[in-house]
């Protein structure tokens, strides 16, 4: 294979940078990192870039009229639509589901209408059950102790015998006094 291509400017030949693989190694983490970085500095610049055109089409469609008149009200109004059709673009973008269901939302929307437009996305990810499906969480676990007996108010049967055997006063008294019952 060649390795030198043809500059189509001079006619020249310019070497071509060749990295050779072989089969079953791993492809370098910094060839890695640096596709990575490229592909995210280029996607950046593309949006800045059409973040920057859209702004400049509402800019110059706010200018070209005067804001007393009714054509002025018109263009208020065209350009808060734009304003409102890019910031829902934004958060389609940061938000992959509300794509699907766009219709539903703006009807949602109509709801809610002082939130922001990312508040009543989200409201509306939530009410429509259409986000992440959290695992629900098992709290405590549950007791294996047995059955639960209630604690006998007063003296069992033993300790009445014992008592009335070794402390017959204590007994007695405790006999008037409704404490032990016979």
């Amino acid at each position: 294979m060649n390795d030198d291509v043809k500059d189509e400017g001079t006619g020249s030949q310019v070497p071509e940078e060749v990295i050779e693989v072989e089969p079953g190694t791993k492809t370098d983490p910094a060839l890695l990192l640096k596709a990575l970085q490229d592909e995210r500095e280029e996607k950046r610049r593309e949006r800045e870039l059409r973040i920057a055109a859209e702004e400049a089409l509402i800019a110059k469609q706010a200018l070209d009229v005067d804001l007393d008149t009714p054509e002025g009200d018109q263009a208020l109004t065209r350009v808060k639509a734009l304003e409102d059709q890019i910031a829902l673009r934004d958060i389609s973008e940061k938000l992959p589901v509300l794509k699907d269901n766009l219709k539903e939302f703006n009807d949602f929307r109509k709801e809610y209408p002082g939130v922001s437009l990312e508040s009543a996305a989200k409201l509306f990810i939530n009410e429509k059950g259409l986000g992440e499906k959290t695992v629900e969480r098992p709290g405590l676990e549950k007791t294996s102790g047995g059955g639960r007996v209630t604690p006998q108010v007063g003296m069992s049967e033993e300790d009445v015998s014992n008592l009335r055997n070794t402390n017959f006063r204590k007994y007695s008294q405790l006999v008037r006094e409704g404490k032990i019952k016979i």
